[in-house]
């Protein structure tokens, strides 16, 4: 029992570690790192067990003194790690052609891997001591890891995010109390170490935020200054004041004479830059009548309109000077409109509390599903709405905004004749915008074969780019409305319903208008040829693979290392996709390295013990069946769940807490550990099966619940898997504590070393193959742990 606490509150602080790093990383440079912290977090265990393996027979005689020192280098070193990191210069943007680079990424690694390797030098020494009590200690290590996440997902509302690591640091230091030696030196060393820990958040400054985000470039304006803050899970937002602000997304050539006016702009986690929407009048709201967003309002006269994603308000501002007869205006991002309301009233009042606009917290797919309303426009405006944005770099996570049973959730929510718009900004080269037009037409191809090429518009600004759908065929006076604004804007059609080539490139010249070419290879059916020849991913997302952001192909990766003299250079945003396949291919040199070290190392050398090819086998098998699991079910729970944050936290939380009573379960089965395996496999592969199935064929009917109840479903379907998940990896490690004491440290490693690649794996797997493959592949990885159990190899010796 005096393991247990030290190992659940340990626990507790490497995960809620994690997700720190994670947050912060978010903040000053790119949310891209999540694999790479989640690989180093995961490199810890493996590279400890392999220490205590190698160590082993001199670490037992003083287990007790050695568990103290590395409580005591777990705390001290979580503390000091966000400032170390602070002095690394690392700018992913440069990668393709600074290689220096690489040695900051490896100072990255240094630095973020030393609290996880010593936090896991604990907990693995724990099992060493454990012997007898495995199932029970690995219940404490999963239970502690699954609140960690909860834990810190709330502290994430309240706390800078500067100063989220000092409850870890507070967290680290019951084990410290717990494990330290009762005597006068004992304590003095432990209360020593305690003040040492909390030093760093004295004297710490502030965080050092990439040149590349937009909020750096909006702090050297003159007079600038933030004027408000707002930490939460989903990002944190500041709010700056300067003149130099406008946001005017889009605003045409054309009105050179038209005065935007001032804003206070709005940053999460440095970028997407928007503005917080202020009442205007007479000729301060001019400037709306040039901008892309009002271009549905040509076709539309006094509209009912669905905004999804207000933002700072702008859009709805927008909706109300254009003539919108109603305005339903939904916003994911809580926090950012609790912060609008209280530091912001004569904003929130008169915008967003204008009697004709009815303002909801939710995401689009969510609202659209349980909505029964129907619009005249529903408008996207995913732009971001920056004069001065410069990205630092875009995620390639999970969105389900932008699949084809996203577009069917939207027409379903329009009138007759209604019209879906959404604008985006142009990349070069062109990736994005190409995708959502390739969205667009096969969406359409597929729900109206006869007419569709005449339900669609597409056209192009300087720096942005629109689709228009209509549900219906759009008429010739529609489109000469169209065309009226379209001069108007001083924009570009792409496409329209009987255009013709000598209408393109009027205001906006490029040399290669793909756009057009995209839809005249959908009008001729030969889409399918256009799409596999891209140099880019095009093809539209769906549910399966909802990776809307992710364009880089593998065969065009060698391209990033080209001068701009010697050919096209892929597009910056695509960084974060490079530095998971250099996270991959480190994580499996570390990993094989670490599996193989006490193979052949003196005084080791298991090279001629029998049951060491079982021992590899069987836990690498299920670290990397844990992790395909873990990280496939985030990603899928995130379109229930509706925000990527907590679909983390839940599902992190309710796979750990679920494991960890499997775990405590998995000691009634030490007689009979084969029975106990074959059980957890079958729960296994029903578990996932079960799930795959039920959100194939439901999860567009869960939308409709309430967040509560979504959360709920999540969880539920959640208990049966993660239940299950829990007892092999007990249960193969009781067998070698009984069997074969000298591997079960080594098993530590070799579960921890494949994990380390494991979870960056996943994430390339689905976005290549999709959930259900990677369903497959997970559910084969439990059964080959089945088949390599060493129970049934491993006899007593």
């Amino acid at each position: 029992m005096q393991l247990y606490i030290p190992v659940f509150f340990i626990s507790i602080a490497i995960l809620a570690a994690e997700m720190v790093i994670i947050r912060v990383m978010s903040v000053v440079n790119s949310a891209s790192f999540a694999s790479m912290v989640i690989s180093i977090a995961l490199l810890g265990f493996g590279i400890s067990g392999t220490m205590i393996t190698m160590l082993r027979k001199r670490i037992e005689p003083q287990i007790d003194k050695v568990l103290f020192i590395s409580a005591m280098a777990a705390m001290l070193l979580t503390s000091v790690t966000l400032p170390l990191a602070g002095f690394v210069d690392f700018v992913p943007q440069s990668l393709h052609e600074d290689y220096t680079q690489i040695f900051r990424i490896g100072a990255f690694y240094l630095i973020f891997f030393m609290p996880f390797f010593v936090g896991s030098f604990f907990i693995n020494l724990s099992f060493l001591k454990a012997k007898t009590g495995i199932g029970h200690l690995y219940f404490f290590n999963l239970t502690g890891s699954g609140i960690g996440a909860l834990a810190i997902l709330l502290l994430m509302t309240v706390i800078e995010p500067s100063m989220l690591m000092l409850p870890v640091v507070l967290f680290s230091v019951v084990p410290v109390l717990i494990t330290m030696p009762r005597t006068v030196k004992g304590i003095a060393v432990a209360a020593s170490g305690i003040i040492l820990s909390l030093v760093p958040f004295i004297v710490m400054p502030g965080l050092t935020v990439s040149a590349y985000k937009d909020i750096s470039y909006a702090m050297k304006y003159p007079d600038v200054k933030v004027i408000a803050t707002k930490p939460s899970p989903s990002g944190y937002i500041q709010a700056v004041q300067s003149s130099m602000l406008r946001f005017a997304p889009g605003l045409s050539l054309s009105s050179y004479d038209v005065i935007t006016p001032n804003q206070v702009g709005i940053y999460t986690d440095g970028s997407s830059a928007s503005g917080i929407a202020m009442p205007l009048s007479g000729d301060e709201a001019r400037y709306i009548d040039y901008l892309p967003f009002a271009l549905p309002f040509a076709v539309k006269k006094s509209p009912s309109v669905l905004i999804l994603g207000a933002g700072g308000g702008n859009p709805v501002m927008f909706s109300r000077h254009l003539g919108s007869s109603r305005v339903t205006a939904v916003e994911p991002d809580l926090p950012l409109m609790e912060m609008i309301r209280t530091k912001f009233p004569k904003a929130w009042k008169g915008v967003w509390e204008d009697p004709s606009v009815r303002v909801v917290n939710s995401d689009g797919r969510s609202f659209c599903s349980a909505d029964t309303g129907k619009y005249d426009i529903i408008t996207i405006p995913a732009m971001l709405s920056s004069g001065i944005s410069f990205s630092s770099g875009s995620g390639h996570g999970e969105n389900y905004l932008f699949t084809r049973e996203a577009f069917a959730d939207y027409m379903a929510r329009l009138k007759n004749d209604g019209l879906l718009n959404i604008t985006m900004t142009m990349e070069s080269p062109p990736c994005a915008l190409l995708k959502l037009e390739t969205l667009s037409f096969s969406y359409l191809k597929d729900r109206y074969p006869d007419d569709f090429m005449k339900r669609i518009i597409f056209m192009r600004g300087m720096d942005w780019g629109m689709v228009l759908i209509k549900n219906g065929v759009f008429t010739a006076a529609e489109i000469t409305a169209v065309k009226k604004f379209n001069n108007t804007l001083s924009a570009d059609f792409s496409w329209y319903p009987g255009i013709k080539e000598s209408e393109l490139n009027s205001y906006n010249l490029i040399d290669d208008e793909l756009y057009y070419k995209l839809a005249c290879a959908y009008r001729d059916n030969c889409e399918k040829d256009f799409i596999s020849s891209y140099a880019f991913i095009i093809e539209p997302p769906v549910d399966n693979k909802p990776f809307f952001r992710h364009n880089l192909r593998i065969s065009e990766i060698s391209r990033l290392f080209k001068s701009e003299d010697e050919g096209e250079v892929l597009p910056f945003s695509e960084w974060g996709y490079l530095v998971m396949w250099a996270t991959l291919l480190q994580g499996i040199v570390f990993g094989i390295v670490v599996i193989l070290i006490p193979v052949f190392a003196p005084g080791v050398r298991f090279v001629s013990e029998k049951g060491k090819t079982t021992v590899i086998t069987y836990f690498s098998a299920l670290g990397l069946g844990f992790m395909l699991v873990e990280m496939s079910v985030i990603q899928k729970l995130t379109l229930v769940i509706a925000n990527p944050l907590y679909s983390v936290a839940v599902v992190i939380s309710a796979i750990l807490i679920f494991s960890g009573m499997g775990a405590w379960t998995s000691a009634r089965f030490r007689t009979d550990p084969v029975k106990g395996i074959k059980i957890a496999v079958a729960g296994i592969a029903m578990g996932m099966i079960f799930n795959v199935a039920l959100f194939a064929f439901f999860a567009n009917s869960f939308l409709s619940f309430s967040a509560a109840a979504r959360i709920c479903i999540a969880v539920l379907s959640l208990a049966p898997v993660g239940f299950c998940m829990g007892m092999p990896f007990p249960l193969g490690l009781q067998v070698l504590g009984d069997r074969k004491e000298a591997f079960m440290p080594w098993a530590l490693a070799v579960n921890g070393s494949v994990s380390v690649f494991a979870a960056v794996l996943t994430n390339i797997l689905s976005m290549h193959l999709g959930f259900m493959t990677v369903a497959v592949i997970a559910i084969g990885c439990y059964c080959i742990a089945l088949i390599s159990f060493p129970g049934r190899w491993i006899k007593e010796s």
